[in-house]
């Protein structure tokens, strides 16, 4: 563009020039005529380009957030009694086994987990460097407190299995465990055998407990583990319809017994000769040996590269 408006100036510059060099030369002796003045060529301005005003985007309104979807309570969660009733209902109890395979996983654990996975049923979690800590609480023994201490030392979280006579008798205890940031999952109201139940009271077993914690502490609780590891495929299904996952353990140990303890140091040996990864692992609270175990137990997990998880 710059050269293009030097082209037209040199233009009309050169025809101002070409004009006073072609004027008829004065004959001497004739008075000169008096030239008229010749204007003045203006060079023609320079166009000034002025910017594209950029366009305006339009304002857009703010996307409309998608509303939460209301859950339904749990104790208005319709139960097609029916159809859980048409699934077997054959009782059975849970115990890992001896047989492992070469991850040191018990094969009984993973053969349940195949089958009743399902159901939402955690019988081992996958094969990751990942070790979920959980306790059961049927009753007070004097060691919970103790339990908080190391894992709040530790900066540790577990999860608890409650059922309601503990809640009602140690309300401080619960309380710690909510504000230190521990899970609470349900153990039932009065820790029965739910295949010896109707699906009605079995029902009411895992509602129950769910609404008092609920409407007590302000928790919704996700994860049921039944009382004595007692199950069928109908309360299996029972508790899936109620939006719960059943928890169940790829290692126990006989520890629920306050008077007949084999000593932290042979428990301790027992715990950490069964570690393996995705470990569901079942302590009971009661039990004076864990409470002795358990700083030691963090400590070895973490040394051999595990993460140490609550069960949620």
């Amino acid at each position: 563009m710059k050269r293009f408006l030097t082209a037209v100036s040199y233009f009309f510059i050169c025809i101002v020039l070409f004009t006073a060099c072609a004027q008829t030369p004065t004959t001497a002796g004739s008075p000169a005529a008096t030239p008229s003045p010749s204007a003045e060529a203006t060079p023609a301005p320079s166009p000034v380009l002025s910017p594209s005003p950029a366009p305006s985007a339009a304002p857009s309104a703010p996307p409309t957030p998608t509303p939460e979807p209301t859950k339904t309570p749990i104790e208005d969660i319709p139960i097609d009694y029916t159809a859980l009733s048409a699934l077997d209902g054959t009782k059975d109890g849970w115990g890992q086994g001896l047989e492992k395979d070469a991850l040191n996983r018990p094969t009984g654990a993973l053969s349940a987990q195949e089958a009743y996975g399902k159901y939402n049923a955690l019988f081992i979690m996958p094969e990751e460097p990942k070790f979920y800590l959980t306790f059961d609480e049927g009753y007070e023994n004097g060691n919970t407190a103790a339990i908080l201490d190391v894992l709040k030392e530790k900066n540790q979280k577990a999860t608890f299995f409650v059922t309601a006579s503990y809640v009602r008798d140690n309300p401080e205890l619960v309380e710690r465990m909510i504000a230190e940031g521990h899970v609470i999952g349900n153990h039932s109201v009065n820790h029965l055998s739910m295949p010896d139940l109707s699906l009605e009271q079995a029902r009411d077993e895992i509602v129950g407990l769910h609404t008092y914690m609920r409407d007590t502490y302000g928790i919704e609780m996700t994860v049921f583990r039944p009382p004595m590891g007692e199950y069928s495929q109908q309360t299996l299904a029972l508790a899936q319809a109620l939006g719960y996952k059943t928890a169940f353990w790829s290692f126990a140990y006989y520890d629920y017994e306050p008077d007949d303890q084999m000593g932290p140091d042979a428990a301790y040996e027992k715990v950490t000769q069964n570690i393996h990864p995705g470990e569901l692992i079942l302590l009971h609270a009661v039990s004076s040996d864990n409470t002795a175990l358990l700083p030691g137990l963090i400590d070895c997990l973490r040394g051999q590269g595990y993460e140490i998880l609550p069960l949620a």
